[in-house]
C-alpha cells in the first residue's frame, strides 16, 4: 500500500479511536466482587427489622433494627434478592458490580399498589447513574447519588415509562400489573454516542 494511504488509514483509526465514547470501557464488571448493602422499610418509612434476606440460592442474613443488611464479598452478577416474612412478596433481579452496591426497597403497605425499586448503572463502568428520571410525564423520581431509586406504582399497569439521563441513550421499560409487591429492576443504560 502506498504511504499516503497508509498514513491516511493510521489517521482515521487514530481519530476514530479518540472520538470513541466507549474508550476504555470495562463493561459491568459482573466477574469481580463486591458488597451489597441495603435498606428494608415500609412505605411510610419505618424500618422492617428482623427481616431474612436472602441472595440467590444460599446466601442469607438478617437485617437489624434499622432495617439494614449487608452482603460481603459477593461475586459480580445477576441475583434474585428476597425476604421471609413474604407478607408483601419481592420479585425481580439486580445486578452485583465491583465494588460498593446499594439497594433500598419499600414494602407496600395497601393492597391495590405496589414499588418499582433498583439502581441506574452505567453500561460502560458499572457504575451509579445519579440524577436519571425514572417514570413518565405523569409520575417520575430520580436515581439518587448511589443510582437508587423508588417509584410508586398504582393500582394497574404502568406502560410507557422511560430511564432517562443526558449523555445516555433513553431506556423504554413499563411495569405489569403491580398489586401489594415490590418489582426489583436495575437500569443498565448505555452512553450516547
Amino acid at each position: 500500500m502506498p504511504r499516503p494511504l497508509v498514513l491516511l488509514a493510521l489517521l482515521f483509526l487514530s481519530c476514530n479511536k479518540l472520538t470513541n465514547p466507549f474508550e476504555g470501557c470495562a463493561g459491568l464488571g459482573l466477574g469481580s466482587s463486591g458488597s451489597l448493602e441495603g435498606r428494608l422499610h415500609d412505605d411510610t418509612g419505618s424500618p422492617v427489622p428482623n427481616a431474612a434476606i436472602t441472595l440467590g440460592m444460599n446466601r442469607q442474613t438478617t437485617t437489624d433494627n434499622d432495617g439494614r443488611f449487608l452482603f460481603a464479598d459477593v461475586p459480580g452478577g445477576t441475583y434474585t434478592l428476597t425476604y421471609t416474612p413474604v407478607s408483601s412478596p419481592v420479585s425481580g433481579q439486580i445486578h452485583v458490580t465491583s465494588g460498593r452496591n446499594v439497594i433500598d426497597f419499600v414494602l407496600p403497605s395497601r393492597s391495590d399498589a405496589g414499588w418499582a425499586t433498583g439502581r441506574v448503572l452505567d453500561a460502560c463502568s458499572g457504575h451509579p447513574v445519579a440524577g436519571a428520571t425514572v417514570g413518565s410525564s405523569l409520575a417520575s423520581t430520580v436515581s439518587g447519588a448511589d443510582g437508587t431509586y423508588t417509584l410508586f406504582v398504582c393500582c394497574s399497569s404502568a406502560n410507557g415509562q422511560t430511564v432517562s439521563k443526558d449523555g445516555y441513550v433513553a431506556q423504554p421499560f413499563s411495569i405489569g400489573r403491580v398489586f401489594h409487591q415490590t418489582v426489583l429492576q436495575d437500569f443498565i443504560l448505555e452512553r450516547a454516542k
